[in-house]
């Protein structure tokens, strides 16, 4: 009975630490192996997330501070060594938190990564947009959630993965802003989905002009025999290159002038068929 306990226990840990999540890290403010950076008045720093008896909560008031004060304060994490997480094959990393965010003017809320190669912050996806109409006590309104776009660490380098870091940073950009409030923020690793197998491709309800463009759409290097281009009667230009493209039935396009295929697996017969129907439109 006690071997039997043990080895579901074992077998238990087993299956933990395979599915085990290799990054996933709340900011746990109040914390203070964050720290705060920037040039702001510190009174409208209402809620500081940076000190042990500080705020579960990240805020600055722009407009208490008035519109002659111009600010800019971000909260950074401490230094998180991605390697762990680029090893085991997670190499999206995202970032989600809570926030309440108002602009009156230029004002904008963004999160960034440090870049060790550059000694830079850079920006991890698109400014914030506004979602509260709060003019005050931002962080008693009713938030709205962020989950940043995937940063891909594939290309990075070994001194950018063991020196990452990251912030939310608020910049006025010397205009008059209202404030706003983040907390609950969360770092984590994931395995980026694996790209489709693709098959077969079927193109309906295209026009005359995007017809003739279809070089533009092409479709490269896949496992693709069958492309279905018979409703498209304005075609004008198609190509297919390195697939496994083995039937192409242009019967059903009469302005076809050109075709390019190329490391494909159409039959001579295939090809003069082609030949000969590009012959027949003229």
């Amino acid at each position: 009975m006690k071997k039997s306990l043990l080895l579901t226990i074992l077998l238990s840990l087993v299956i933990i630490s395979i599915e085990a999540q290799e990054l996933n890290q709340a900011a746990n403010w109040p914390n203070e192996n964050w720290t705060l950076s920037g040039s702001y008045n510190a009174t409208f720093l209402y809620e500081n997330p940076t000190t042990s008896s500080g705020s579960a909560s990240f805020s600055f008031d722009d407009d208490d501070a008035g519109g002659s004060s111009i600010n800019n304060v971000a909260a950074e994490s401490p230094i998180i060594d991605l390697s762990g997480a680029f090893n085991a094959g997670e190499t999206d990393i995202n970032v989600s938190f809570q926030y309440v965010f108002n602009i009156y003017q230029t004002e904008t809320l963004r999160l960034q990564y440090w870049d060790e190669d550059s000694s830079s912050w850079t920006n991890w996806g698109g400014a914030l947009v506004e979602n509260s109409s709060a003019s005050a006590n931002f962080c008693n309104s009713s938030p709205g959630s962020y989950i940043s776009d995937a940063l891909v660490i594939t290309s990075f380098t070994s001194s950018q993965l063991q020196n990452f870091k990251y912030r939310i940073s608020y910049d006025d950009n010397g205009s008059f802003g209202w404030g706003f409030c983040v907390n609950s923020v969360n770092i984590s690793s994931i395995i980026p989905p694996a790209c489709p197998n693709i098959s077969s491709v079927a193109v309906n309800n295209i026009d005359a002009t995007s017809a003739t463009q279809l070089d533009n759409y092409h479709v490269q290097s896949n496992s693709i025999s069958t492309i279905d281009i018979s409703s498209m009667a304005s075609l004008t230009f198609f190509r297919g290159l390195d697939n496994s493209l083995s039937t192409l039935d242009i019967s059903g396009n009469p302005l076809l002038t050109r075709v390019e295929v190329e490391n494909n697996n159409l039959s001579s017969s295939e090809l003069d068929a082609i030949v000969n129907q590009l012959d027949v439109f003229g």
